[in-house]
C-alpha cells in the first residue's frame, strides 16, 4: 500500500492549540498517483477499502470526506495523525 499512496497533506486550518493531539482527526488530501485503467475497481470502493485497512473499521466510508475521481487519482480522509502516517508508509 505504501508504493500507492505518493503524497498524503493536512488542510491546515487555525489551530488555537500548539499541538495536535494524536487522537484527534484532521482533515487529509491523500493523492495516489493516475486514475486506474478502465474496467478495474470503481474508485470510490478502492479508496474506502484503503481507509478501511487504515483506520480498522468496517465503516470506514464515515472517514471518508471525497473521492477524486476525474483528474487524478486521491481522496480527502478524516485522519488521526498515526493513521495518515501508516497510509503514507511512514
Amino acid at each position: 500500500m505504501a508504493s500507492l499512496v505518493n503524497y498524503c497533506l493536512q488542510y491546515s486550518a487555525p489551530q488555537r492549540q500548539p499541538s495536535f493531539p494524536k487522537r484527534l482527526r484532521g482533515v487529509y488530501i491523500v493523492y495516489i498517483g493516475d486514475l486506474p485503467k478502465a474496467g478495474a475497481i470503481s474508485i470510490s470502493s478502492f479508496h474506502t477499502n484503503m481507509l478501511q485497512e487504515v483506520v480498522g473499521s468496517s465503516d470506514a466510508s464515515k472517514y471518508l470526506v471525497f473521492s477524486y475521481k476525474r483528474s487524478f487519482n486521491g481522496f480527502v480522509a478524516k485522519l488521526t495523525k498515526d493513521e495518515m502516517k501508516r497510509l503514507s508508509g511512514g
